[in-house]
């Protein structure tokens, strides 16, 4: 299979963290098809970002579109502060 030749020279932990990483932008994928999402994106109404938290160290990794890679979250990225919300806000 491919993903096998592709992540075959990897570590156990970096194989679970790429097979992670590309089920997250599977998902966001997905989720783009759906009717209530497609369009909000073009309008401005919606900002997807797919994210991956490492339990391990506790960071924070972001799907980065234009690099094409996840990349860890830094605090002066404005997706990571922008649009939080806190449950019962």
């Amino acid at each position: 299979m491919a993903w096998q030749r592709r992540f075959r020279k990897l570590s156990e932990r970096e194989f679970l963290d790429a097979l992670t990483e590309e089920n997250v932008v599977v998902q966001i994928r997905r989720l783009e098809t759906r009717p209530a999402v497609a369009s909000r994106p073009r309008r401005g109404e919606l900002q997807l970002y797919g994210r991956v938290y490492k339990i391990h160290t506790g960071e924070i990794w972001t799907n980065d579109v234009e690099q094409q890679r996840f990349v860890l979250l830094d605090s002066r990225m404005p997706s990571a502060v922008r649009g939080v919300r806190r449950r019962g806000a």
